[in-house]
């Protein structure tokens, strides 16, 4: 007798392959049987409507919820869109471990991803990754739940915000860190070499970290130094990275910024299949809009991000320091990428502010207008006025772009989502990520077939994190299941209203467990962590 029986429905495993009808048995959380054998008397059966497809669970390789689930562990935002897993703490900026003594620059690095989002009072508790792990776990989320290590946290917990090489004794505390994590389960580790303190690092400090992850059969997923002018060189370095350790490389939120920039997409595609020919594991995925989302201190040189927030804010109410940091923003050296080198200061749109909400939707040229200083100081009066804590949307790619890399098998699908507190401003792909690709990517668009989506979404990621029993319908795979109607699934939510319903996402079960029924949680605390496998590679 199974818990539930799923009687003749249509079954788009997650492998690509054409969708075909079986029935389908659950039992303790696991698909014990596909096939064409009918229920047996009393048995408890759903019926699927005839539009209506079986899915695997949808797995986000690229979310920031680290905070947010100790405020939702339903984790609303995801579930609702299909979500059964999601993988955290990405970019370098993560939650753990905590050094007390850096708590307040960890807090900082943190608080551009948890804005609206309090802090959990035991936070500074976490000095392991491991009880940081064990902290989510007693949660009992209703999806489930990895995450990185985040180079950047890592940092933070050896020497805070400080910009000089880490001395040898550091060398060995960070990867004393990174090892524990590891052996806790922690599935990889992340960079963000566009976030202090990440960006200080070299590529030999990178390497160093990536042959302990690699020791794990980890992921090393990493937001680049650079998406726009350098980008092909980035990739390279990257690339690099994975040559020498053996790590499986994972190019985050793969995206080329700048119209004119976009002919490397084709140069990079190129480069990640020879890699792959040469039998390195490397991976990209992406989400599906043209603007991303960062922090305005982005625009700032790395040099003078050195210390935090605090110290550039300090730096600022320096005249001449402050000429020296206009001057390089406005004349980049090509050390460092500005996001504005991309978007122009007409691209790049307030997106929330801590004091300043009616600087919400408006660009930078426009409150340069508006207030009769040049854009640049604009920059300045934000962040010296707020904190340093500036959100912003960055309009940097054309949707033709978007869908170009959509479309290479390469690419599986994320959000990159940050989810913030209820109402605040944010980026609508934290909602309607997966509802967009299946309405406008897949029915109005034809981009690729609604099987190869669910691949995309699916056993892809699975693949890339060594999932073994989630991204596929086959007997013995956890009962991580969606069920999509793909004449109505669809995306409303957009930049101004990005919390608007969607649609087609009509039933999720994790773990066998009934989820989401038609909007509504049931709330049957059914998500766990996903720890890596312990077992070191050679």
């Amino acid at each position: 007798m199974f818990d539930l029986f799923i009687e003749q429905t249509q079954i788009a495993d997650g492998t690509g392959k054409p969708i075909y009808t079986a029935n389908v048995g659950i039992k303790d959380g696991k698909i014990t049987y596909i096939g064409q054998e009918p229920a047996e008397p009393g048995q408890k059966i759903l019926k699927l409507a005839p539009q209506e497809v079986l899915c695997p669970g949808f797995i986000d390789s690229h979310g920031h919820s680290e905070c947010y689930l100790f405020h939702d562990q339903c984790v609303t935002p995801k579930l609702k869109q299909g979500v059964t897993t999601e993988v955290s703490g990405n970019c370098g900026i993560g939650f753990a471990p905590v050094n007390p003594a850096y708590l307040a620059e960890l807090k900082d690095n943190f608080e551009g991803v948890a804005v609206g989002l309090d802090f959990p009072a035991h936070w500074s508790a976490m000095t392991t990754f491991g009880r940081f792990l064990d902290e989510v776990e007693a949660l009992h989320t209703e999806i489930n739940t990895a995450f990185y290590v985040a180079h950047g946290a890592l940092r933070i917990a050896v020497k805070g915000y400080d910009s000089t090489p880490l001395t040898d004794g550091e060398c060995k505390k960070v990867h004393e860190l990174l090892t524990e994590a590891m052996e806790a389960g922690a599935v990889g580790m992340s960079t963000g070499f566009v976030y202090a303190p990440g960006t200080y690092a070299d590529m030999e400090e990178i390497v160093d970290l990536c042959r302990i992850v690699s020791r794990y059969g980890g992921v090393y997923a990493t937001h680049m130094k650079d998406e726009g002018d350098h980008v092909v060189q980035s990739v390279l370095d990257s690339i690099e990275v994975a040559r020498r350790t053996g790590v499986h490389l994972l190019i985050s939120h793969h995206k080329v910024t700048g119209i004119a920039n976009a002919p490397h997409i084709k140069e990079i595609h190129r480069l990640v299949k020879e890699a792959r020919a040469e039998g390195l594991s490397i991976h990209l995925d992406q989400y599906p809009y043209s603007a991303g989302e960062t922090t305005l201190n982005t625009t700032i040189p790395y040099r003078y991000l050195d210390g935090g927030n605090a110290k550039l804010l300090e730096r600022l109410e320096d005249p001449a320091l402050k000429k020296e940091i206009a001057d390089a923003i406005l004349h980049n050296d090509g050390t460092w990428q500005n996001p504005l080198d991309s978007t122009g200061f007409d691209g790049m749109t307030v997106l929330h502010t801590k004091n300043h909400p009616e600087c919400h939707e408006k660009s930078l040229a426009q409150l340069a207008v508006e207030w009769n200083i040049e854009p640049v100081e604009v920059i300045f009066r934000l962040l010296k006025e707020n904190d340093g804590q500036v959100n912003c949307l960055l309009h940097f790619m054309t949707d033709a772009d978007v869908e170009n890399i959509f479309q290479s098998p390469l690419v599986s699908v994320c959000t990159d989502s940050l989810l913030f507190g209820a109402g605040m401003p944010t980026h609508p792909r934290g909602y309607s990520t997966y509802p967009r690709i299946l309405g406008r990517f897949v029915r109005e668009k034809h981009l690729v077939s609604f099987e190869e989506a669910i691949r995309k979404m699916s056993s892809m990621p699975a693949d890339i994190f060594g999932m073994e029993t989630k991204g596929r319908i086959l007997e013995g795979m956890d009962a991580d299941l969606v069920v999509v109607d793909p004449e109505r699934v669809i995306d409303h939510g957009d930049y101004q209203n990005p919390y608007a319903e969607n649609e087609g996402i009509n039933l999720v079960f994790v773990a066998g467990q009934l989820v989401l029924d038609h909007g509504t949680i049931t709330r049957q605390h059914a998500g766990t962590i996903v720890r890596k496998n312990k077992k070191t590679i050679s």
